[in-house]
């Protein structure tokens, strides 16, 4: 709890920085926005709302909430539902007729349409007929005004900005709205694609490894569970050649090590290009990717294999040092020991990942189809 209030104070010193302008909203926005943006949603919001329950904190972080906020709109990539969530932010900021101008800005296409055709109604030169004319309120309401007095003026005007907003409305669904649909709909198959690409990634090394072993046998980490990962292990050495590229042999992890550098490369592609469209949830399940156990695990692995083959110690060296001791004297190949690697564990954090990537991008179907 107090390291929570603490983060909290902290992050509200800066968060009236950014509001007033004094540090950059872009900077901030680029760096930190799916982190932010997910704390507030996993423990900040409630974490406040506990503490403004006293009148006395009724204000209390109220800068913190307007910069995620203004977080928030930036992440929305629709145009219509990022303007909708701007009004409503800077409505939230008023502190009167906040109910008033929350319909209309939530509204405002269908009011401005149920305006549009009582202008044109009024405007028009149909006569009334049938009840609707013995009532005096409909006659005020739907008659046309007569012409030359102010009151046709007044009614010519708003018919002219009627038609206006009408025609600018189709323009923006034309020009606007439908080609960001389209091009929103082309970046999610790219996105899809990286993804199906991150995934294979992940699941064909090991494929690889366990084939090289026993042919007949599969291993398909999207589906694993602990036994068939104990499985896995008694059956495979990463440190063991399993895979002929390039003319050579490689070893397992060295095949886990260029998987890896491929993830590690895609998701630095959605990251450059796709930051905008991505949701902070799907951001989030990235992050954990890039800073798994199973990438940090594995890449320890590759980088004690490239220790291993590159470091040789002298024979007179290791003579002198162990002149006392012959019988401990490691030779120069093996002097360097393999450390206690979790590459168990390390795998099933890749299951639990695979998994929860499939959900995240809902890749379920496509994965299984593949």
């Amino acid at each position: 709890m107090k390291q929570k209030h603490n983060y909290l104070q902290e992050l509200e010193f800066f968060a009236t920085g950014i509001n007033t302008h004094v540090y950059s909203y872009g900077i901030v926005k680029r760096m930190s926005r799916a982190r932010l943006i997910s704390q507030y949603n996993n423990w900040m919001r409630n974490f406040i709302e506990d503490m403004r329950k006293d009148k006395n904190n009724k204000n209390t972080y109220k800068e913190c909430e307007i910069m995620i906020k203004k977080l928030k709109i930036s992440q929305e990539y629709n145009p219509l539902k990022r303007l909708k969530a701007y009004i409503e932010f800077k409505i939230q900021k008023l502190d009167k007729e906040k109910k008033i101008i929350g319909i209309l800005s939530r509204y405002w296409i269908i009011m401005g349409l149920i305006f549009t055709l009582m202008v044109k109604i009024k405007y028009s030169q149909v006569p009334l007929n049938g009840y609707l004319n013995d009532i005096e309120f409909c006659r005020i309401i739907l008659l046309r005004s007569k012409e030359n007095t102010i009151y046709f003026e007044i009614l010519t005007l708003l018919d002219a900005i009627a038609t206006s907003f009408v025609a600018s409305l189709v323009f923006y669904g034309l020009n606007v709205v439908l080609p960001s649909k389209e091009k929103n709909k082309s970046m999610q198959r790219a996105i899809q694609c990286i993804i199906t690409e991150i995934l294979n990634e992940i699941k064909t090394p090991h494929t690889i490894c366990m084939n090289f072993y026993n042919s007949q046998s599969s291993f398909d980490i999207s589906i694993a569970d602990k036994k068939d990962i104990d499985n896995f292990f008694q059956t495979v050495d990463y440190y063991k050649n399993v895979y002929y590229y390039n003319d050579k042999w490689i070893t397992g992890i060295e095949v886990l090590h260029m998987s890896i550098q491929k993830i590690e490369s895609y998701i630095g592609d959605l990251y450059r290009i796709y930051m905008d469209v991505l949701s902070s949830e799907k951001l989030d399940i990235l992050e954990k990717l890039k800073n798994s156990m199973y990438i940090k695990e594995f890449e320890r692995g590759y980088q004690h294999l490239k220790s291993r083959n590159s470091v040789s110690i002298p024979a007179d060296i290791l003579e002198e040092k162990y002149k006392n001791n012959k019988e401990n004297k490691p030779t120069a190949e093996a002097f360097i020991s393999i450390c206690n690697f979790e590459f168990e564990k390390a795998l099933s954090d890749a299951s639990a990942l695979y998994k929860e990537i499939e959900k995240a991008f809902r890749l379920e179907q496509q994965q299984r189809s593949n």
